[in-house]
């Protein structure tokens, strides 16, 4: 509650590869590359819902972890982070268990 809106939401954003200098491959619950840590498997649709069961953070806010106020610190917050005229749109659609249905939407 201290933190407010600048406590937000974010992952790792890595997936298996094989290029490049560090190629990485999914182990467990994250990313490894030659048996060392190089990132979490934590996708944004489980943060949404570790932050509303496990935390106890209300959904809307939850939300607006996962969107807003990320969208605030990249300072994009004029194109991304809600639902309004003119803003990009890119949907996650959940079930009332926060269980990913489907994603819609242009990015």
């Amino acid at each position: 509650k201290i933190m407010g809106e600048r406590l937000f939401a974010i992952t790792d954003a890595v997936t298996d590869t094989d290029k490049g200098a560090y190629p990485h491959y999914l182990s467990g619950d994250k990313y490894e590359a030659a048996g060392i840590l190089s990132g979490s498997a934590l996708n944004m649709v489980k943060a949404l819902q570790r932050l509303v069961h496990n935390v106890g953070i209300e959904t809307g806010e939850a939300i607006r972890m996962c969107s807003l106020y990320p969208a605030r610190v990249l300072k994009i917050d004029d194109q991304y982070g809600k639902i309004a005229p003119g803003y990009k749109a890119a949907f996650n659609i959940l079930d009332k268990n926060l269980e990913l249905i489907k994603i819609s939407g242009s990015r």
